[in-house]
């Protein structure tokens, strides 16, 4: 067992410098709006903000963009963003091995399945139970990447499959036992 506070203490060791700020990927139109966010945050930090460098904030801001957390209450309800340098380092899967919750401002990983050692932890960036072109149109848009997980690389995924399934509106659950399986693009 860990001592009391070392693991605070090991999660705040990571620097965020070190998150992924993917400030070159950015469309130019998202590079504005941070911009805007720049001027925002040197502002807000007023004399705080003295000797660092626009170049450093605007590092900062493109980090804080595809680092932060959506905070959720009991219900599952965004009560607000956090950052966690150390949960940031978890890859995305869209079959993660581990969800994040939260206790008030305190983030907890906690396995999904039974992991064995040397198994990598991962999380899910979006909603999992979206349509495949829907979580990777976001991860594309807000983490600037293409999932290669191997739920995305299934096309025929039995979970995304059962996700977009419809049951035979006719009632007769005897002859109709199946879902009606949708193609990914909406036709039968």
């Amino acid at each position: 067992p860990q001592e009391p506070g070392r693991e605070r203490a090991a999660a705040s060791a990571v620097r965020p410098d070190v998150l992924q700020s993917h400030r070159g990927d950015w469309s130019a139109e998202r590079m504005s709006h941070f911009s805007e966010l720049l001027v925002a945050v040197s502002q807000f930090l007023g004399p705080a903000a003295e000797g660092a460098s626009a170049d450093a904030v605007m590092e900062l801001v493109c980090a804080v963009a595809c680092n932060t957390f959506s905070v959720c209450d009991g219900e599952m309800q965004v009560i607000g963003l956090g950052l966690f340098p150390a949960a940031s380092l978890l890859n995305h899967s869209c079959d993660p091995s581990c969800v994040v919750t939260f206790a008030g401002k305190r983030l907890a990983v906690r396995a999904a399945r039974t992991l064995r050692p040397g198994d990598e932890l991962t999380i899910s960036y979006v909603d999992q139970l979206d349509h495949p072109d829907q979580r990777r149109a976001a991860l594309l848009h807000q983490y600037l990447f293409q999932c290669r997980c191997p739920r995305c690389l299934c096309p025929a995924d039995p979970a995304d499959r059962l996700l977009t399934a419809l049951r035979c509106p006719c009632g007769d659950t005897v002859a109709c036992e199946r879902p009606l399986l949708l193609a990914a693009d909406g036709s039968d």
